[in-house]
């Protein structure tokens, strides 16, 4: 029998439950094929695969992308193996692609479903029906971009691989799934968010659903992932800062700029474990700040909580902040960033910080961004995208095309909320951090203020820098390098183990399919 794509198998059976209670509830039975039609249908299909983004691909999502960072030392490892799940690739391919199956098949679930609905319903004079379909041209984006982090490099190293992935938009095509190459799937990311913001309404007062301002938003990060560090495409460039000021500009979001709002205090605290901060993050369902969250509602079972891991529960894993992180940001000991980490001190009322794994020198620091959304301890939500970042996007940009003034001005918005010092075009070469270049200031602004948020490692990655994790691991270690005498461990930029494998069960489904090198 000829074997067919395992893409299209697995579409047969569309999971649309186990909604949140903040999108309704979607019903237990499946939908009918006339029910793809129907404003009715459509809208429950959407808060179907919202579900599923908050529901356990944003807990994937966000550990692969956390753990695997210099933010997070990683802690309780178990023969040593625990490391390599998340910052190499090769122990996916030794348990045949068990870590990254389900994110992988749940993240091409809801492309069919977008692809089912777009098939079958076309744009109109009604603005209800539009904004509808609107929001799975966005969601089909985001689905295909969650992916592309994980399973491509970076667009800046096409030179290296310019494999992309299976790119589906015919829910009736059944033949063989074949990688595209990355320039096409960017395309298609950018053509599908393009479409969206021409129909989508403008932030209302839910921000847990796509909007023009989300796919603006996402449209300002796409293009800012495309820009060579060294050698920038300025079109590109422009249409990150210019997608980013559409989203500051509509009145719609904003940067909260009130510290003791964003921080819960205008001074740097004694956030002792668990603090119950009242932060941003804890209220970021109803503030400016949020242009799009996937929010989560109760927490369930500490392992399944975004919590998990960044608290001091300890449930299997602890995810301490690295002391390179701690360091950097107290290199200005009046940052309010210090409000996000909550700490385990070694007596009730002492400043001697607890040692949560005394062998590798890590401290009892963690970021609490996850953590008392509501005033519930544990309960936290994915802030996909929010009014800081299209500033750092803006700098970031304005950095690689030599606008040292207009990247300074972008990045002391952040700085000046966070109670630090601002730079000038005369001081900045004298910053504490001891950074000499532009874009390594903007970065290292954007990794202080975005820990935790899904963006660190592919921020390095993509600038063609290495990953430079300040701790080692004992033993036969799964990372890139262990340089003899150093007490760190590195990952090179280049390397083929910075992105995942295609996982064992598509290869195995897909003879036309080519597997990322291991």
């Amino acid at each position: 029998m000829k074997k067919r794509s395992f893409i299209a198998i697995i579409f047969g059976t569309i999971l649309l439950s186990n909604c949140t209670k903040k999108l309704d509830t979607f019903p237990g039975d499946s939908l009918g094929r006339q029910d793809f039609s129907s404003l009715q249908g459509v809208k429950l299909l959407s808060t179907g695969i919202y579900s599923s983004l908050s529901s356990g691909i944003d807990k994937a999502n966000n550990d692969y992308h956390n753990y695997s960072s210099d933010d997070f030392a990683k802690l309780n490892r178990v023969n040593n193996s625990e490391p390599g799940l998340f910052t190499t690739n090769i122990l996916d391919v030794n348990n045949n692609g068990v870590t990254t199956w389900p994110l992988w098949t749940n993240c091409y679930k809801n492309i069919f479903t977008c692809n089912t609905v777009i098939a079958q319903n076309k744009f109109g004079a009604d603005i209800e029906n539009n904004n509808a379909l609107g929001e799975l041209y966005f969601l089909r984006a985001y689905n295909y971009f969650i992916l592309s982090n994980l399973f491509t490099r970076p667009y800046t190293q096409m030179n290296i691989s310019n494999l992309g992935l299976p790119i589906r938009l015919d829910p009736n095509d059944n033949t063989e799934a074949k990688r595209s190459m990355i320039d096409e799937l960017y395309n298609q990311m950018i053509a599908d968010l393009k479409i969206s913001a021409f129909y989508l309404k403008s932030i209302g007062t839910d921000r847990t659903r796509a909007s023009k301002q989300a796919a603006h938003a996402l449209l300002a990060r796409i293009y800012n992932s495309m820009l060579d560090p060294a050698t920038p495409d300025i079109t590109m460039a422009n249409n990150a800062i210019n997608y980013a000021d559409s989203v500051l500009n509509s009145g719609k979001a904003s940067m909260i700029t009130a510290s003791d709002v964003f921080f819960g205090n205008n001074t740097v605290v004694r956030t002792q474990w668990p603090s119950g901060t009242k932060h941003y993050f804890s209220t970021a369902s109803s503030s400016s700040e949020t242009i799009w969250m996937l929010y989560r509602t109760v927490v369930t079972t500490l392992p399944l909580c975004l919590d998990n891991g960044y608290n001091q529960l300890k449930a299997g894993q602890y995810l301490p902040i690295s002391n390179d992180y701690y360091t950097l940001l107290n290199k200005y000991p009046t940052d309010l960033r210090n409000n996000l980490i909550d700490k385990s001190y070694t007596t009730a009322t002492g400043t001697i910080l607890s040692s949560a794994d005394a062998a590798y020198n890590a401290k009892s620091t963690n970021c609490n961004k996850y953590s008392f959304q509501g005033g519930i301890n544990n309960l936290g939500s994915t802030i996909v995208l929010r009014a800081t970042e299209m500033r750092l996007i803006q700098a970031e940009a304005y950095a690689k095309l030599g606008n040292t003034a207009k990247a300074l001005e972008n990045i002391n918005y952040v700085r000046s909320r966070a109670g630090v010092p601002v730079f000038t075009i005369t001081n900045w070469t004298t910053n504490s951090y001891n950074i000499k270049n532009i874009l390594d200031l903007v970065l290292n602004e954007k990794r202080l203020e975005m820990i935790g948020e899904c963006q660190r490692t592919r921020d390095v990655y993509r600038n063609k820098k290495d990953m430079i994790r300040a701790y080692r691991f004992d033993g036969d270690n799964y990372l890139e390098i262990f340089p003899v005498g150093m007490p760190s461990t590195v990952s090179r930029w280049n390397s083929k183990q910075i992105i995942r494998p295609i996982p064992y069960g598509q290869m195995l489904q897909s003879s036309a399919m080519v597997q990322n090198p291991y």
